[in-house]
């Protein structure tokens, strides 16, 4: 007779994808084992009305039979395995059939990787280094970029120059056939977090679904850059462009330093796939410091929308284009807008914010209900957000209390026009190619005015 099976799922690298049943005894199962690409084979007795005298392991890749009760089994390829277990007593027999996936780094190809750890990074010059490379390398090499080397596996390390530094560490590895090398950038103290000094950042989707374009305001003088997208990689690239692997929430760190000084700040990103591309959401949440018990979000959704709806996070929902809403009590929402055409192409927009006990919201100061403004498809002005502008000219902050800094990274000059919502102009600028201008606005009334470049692009700038 056969017997159901069970397979321990806690074990990363296994996959149940079939069960044989007959009856109610267990006689077979599978874990994972402390030996890389190695696997623990388990009898259990289950219910059997019989005592075994031999039992059979087949591991579905070649390799003998095994004709112990218990066995351990290394793969030396990734793949899907059929494993076959039989218990018997010479008239009775119980036969399990195992279905198992292996996916062992050690049985990729050579690729080197590796990871590093520290109490606080930018408060201690001591680092553990640990090897996470593919493939089976025999030697290591560690340059940690201040003139040292060390060709253990998981080194410690004392970085000993005392003045704020970043460093590029290297691992090279090696087997008998191949070579591989990975770098990244390490930060080593005594970096002091300035009071001035400020990491700051916005992200838009692209049109590929799951790629998403990170746009860099932080502080002029920041000069190096550590992103973390919250899936395990990281980039030191000023502004990257990322594509992640699977949909989802993610907290997106951004660590900005300078000569002397550093900043982070982490935001929480939604991830998604858009259904189709006849219709895009887009949505801009912030509090009105007009108003500070009003938070406003703009909708600047495009394409053949046939239908609006509104998720507010708190159990509440709206199907109109600009619904008004408030807030009565504290917590963490999700407000998620979801766009459509007249054939059920959607798609979806989500902001993520926190309200606390006092009314406070980590988007503004004060307890706020909501007011939606309709700019689908550039009805009336279409104010679009910094995001939507290319990584020439950098704003920030926004929203700004006393001055603003804006700084042409681009190959031309840019003229702004700066103006109130009603349409009078209050100056006129001119930005340099590769200059820096900041313009003091300490005396404008609180509340929202527009930017106008030569070209026709409309911003929204937020004044406290």
């Amino acid at each position: 007779m056969k017997t159901r099976i069970t397979l321990a799922s806690f074990f990363a690298l296994i996959l149940l994808l079939n069960n044989a049943v007959a009856g109610n005894n267990t006689i077979g199962y599978v874990q994972g084992s402390s030996q890389p690409c190695s696997f623990d084979f388990r009898d259990s007795t289950g219910n059997r009305t019989y005592t075994p005298t031999s039992y059979t392991w087949d591991f579905g890749d070649g390799s003998a039979p095994v004709s112990t009760q218990h066995a351990t089994h290394t793969y030396n390829s990734n793949g899907i395995y059929s494993i076959t277990h039989t218990s018997s007593n010479g008239s009775q027999h119980d036969t399990a059939f195992i279905t198992l996936q292996v996916s062992c780094p050690a049985n990729k190809p050579l690729k080197a990787l590796f990871g590093y750890k520290t109490i606080d990074t930018q408060s201690t010059q001591m680092f553990y280094f640990y090897n996470q490379s593919e493939g089976k390398p025999t030697s290591f090499i560690w340059d940690f970029g201040d003139a040292s080397v060390s060709n253990q596996e998981n080194p410690i390390h004392i970085f000993g120059n005392a003045t704020p530094q970043s460093y590029t560490v290297s691992l090279k590895v090696t087997d008998s056939n191949s070579t591989s090398t990975f770098s990244q950038i390490v930060y080593v103290k005594p970096y002091d977090s300035c009071g001035s000094f400020y990491a700051d950042f916005h992200w838009q989707y692209d049109s590929i679904c799951k790629k998403i374009i990170f746009y860099n305001t932080s502080n002029l003088s920041a000069s190096t850059f550590k992103w973390e997208f919250g899936d395990g990689s990281s980039s030191s690239i000023m502004s990257p462009v990322y594509t992640y692997t699977n949909k989802g929430f993610y907290d997106v760190k951004l660590l900005a330093l300078d000569s002397r000084c550093k900043d982070s700040i982490t935001q929480n990103i939604y991830v998604t796939c858009r259904t189709c591309f006849s219709v895009k959401a887009k949505i801009d949440l912030f509090t009105d410091s007009s108003a500070p018990g009003k938070a406003i979000l703009f909708n600047y959704s495009a394409g053949n929308i046939a239908s609006h709806y509104w998720d507010f996070g708190d159990g509440s929902n709206s199907t109109a284009a600009n619904p008004n809403h408030n807030y009565t009590s504290p917590g963490h929402f999700i407000l998620k807008y979801v766009v459509s055409d007249s054939a059920s192409c959607t798609d979806t927009a989500i902001i993520e914010f926190d309200i606390d006990s006092t009314g406070h919201i980590k988007r503004g100061l004060f307890n706020f209900s909501l007011q939606v403004i309709d700019r689908t498809n550039g009805n009336t002005t279409a104010i679009k957000t910094l995001s939507d502008h290319s990584n020439q000219l950098l704003t920030y902050p926004n929203p700004a209390q006393d001055k603003i800094n804006f700084k042409n990274q681009g190959s031309e000059a840019i003229t702004l026009g700066v103006f109130t919502l009603q349409g009078q102009v209050l100056t006129n600028l001119i930005i340099d190619t590769q200059t820096a201008l900041t313009l003091d606005i300490s005396t404008w009334s609180s509340g929202i005015y527009l930017l106008k470049d030569q070209n026709g692009q409309v911003w929204k700038l937020v004044k406290e």
